[in-house]
């Protein structure tokens, strides 16, 4: 009889996996017929980083597209033209952040280290290095801006993104073999698999969706980092003051770009996340630019790129930034 049942056990068992795996193939097989694809990302431009801290880097010399937009980087893993290290009598600015830094969906040009580099030439030499990385957490901003200090900049702008909490696999808490099984497990699903593009790219970042449940999941997940000290909260403090401590040593100083959420949930929800950061902020000594008009009785429908497999910015969202920044820049430099 207990052989009986174990053999019932482990039909009962493969039929449950065979019934899965048809599902999931009739999944994919309906995602197929009735969606079009995203438009083409080469899911090549991020690569393993021998940096543990980094975990992952741009690929150098990389040249495809992301969101159908044309990426190309230079011979040091970054968008924008090649840079020169050694100066010259420009004033010199280094961008560091994330995929909104990068122009995740934009071209380079529609980019706000690029638009704001063309703000700035109006009024003299100045040359703007853009250092985003898409996926980025502050963690690894401050180390990519220890990294960069020898470009010599005249100012340094970090950026923040509600997300930078968030822990991206880095070396110090994921082993390399495992983050690599990962992140290749992910670029292999993503390049095979219509249903996990859907998945990972509509679900997640649908705007529609995040405003329903941004008040119960989203927010509280963020302020309860806070509340809680947790880890990725210590964590980022932590960057934070290393930060401060690079500006001290090297005298260059460092302004915040506080780069608000797109969502139409009202009230705005990340209120007490972006206030307590910028609490943080000034607390050790940075200058804060933020974009309060963005979230301010306004359908931020608009401020989101067109397609429907992505929440990043658009263009709009960009000028804005890169305007605030312009007016900041302008009063430091001068």
């Amino acid at each position: 009889m207990h052989k009986k049942a174990i053999k019932e056990y482990a039909i009962n068992i493969l039929l449950l996996f065979m019934t899965c795996a048809l599902l999931l193939v009739l999944c994919e097989g309906i995602a197929r017929l009735s969606m079009n694809g995203p438009p083409k990302t080469d899911r090549n431009l991020l690569v393993v980083s021998d940096n543990p801290v980094l975990g992952f880097k741009m690929q150098p010399n990389f040249s495809g597209a992301v969101l159908g937009k044309e990426v190309k980087t230079n011979s040091h893993g970054f968008r924008d033209y090649e840079f020169i290290r050694e100066r010259n009598d420009a004033y010199r600015v280094i961008i560091i952040g994330d995929s909104l830094t990068f122009g995740y969906g934009v071209y380079a040009n529609q980019s706000y280290p690029k638009i704001l580099e063309r703000l700035l030439q109006k009024s003299g030499r100045y040359e703007v290095f853009n250092l985003g990385v898409p996926g980025y957490n502050t963690v690894q901003e401050a180390e990519l801006l220890e990294r960069s200090v020898d470009y010599a900049p005249d100012l340094v702008v970090m950026s923040f993104y509600y997300n930078d909490f968030d822990s991206t696999l880095q070396g110090h808490n994921t082993q390399p073999g495992i983050y690599e099984y990962i992140f290749n497990a992910d670029v292999f699903l993503y390049s095979k698999s219509r249903l996990y593009q859907y998945l990972k790219f509509n679900l997640r970042n649908n705007l529609l969706i995040a405003s329903l449940f941004q008040r119960a999941s989203t927010t509280k997940h963020y302020e309860n980092l806070i509340k809680t000290q947790s880890r990725e909260y210590m964590d980022m403090r932590g960057a934070i003051g290393k930060i401060k401590d690079i500006s001290r040593l090297s005298g260059i100083p460092v302004v915040w770009l506080m780069l608000p959420q797109i969502t139409n949930a009202k009230p705005y929800p990340l209120v007490y996340v972006y206030g307590h950061v910028e609490d943080v902020l000034r607390e050790e000594g940075f200058k804060i630019v933020n974009m309060d008009e963005v979230v301010q009785d306004r359908n931020m429908s608009g401020f989101r790129l067109d397609t429907m497999y992505d929440a990043h910015p658009n263009e709009r969202y960009y000028e804005l930034a890169a305007e605030n920044l312009y007016r900041e820049i302008m009063n430091i430099s001068e």
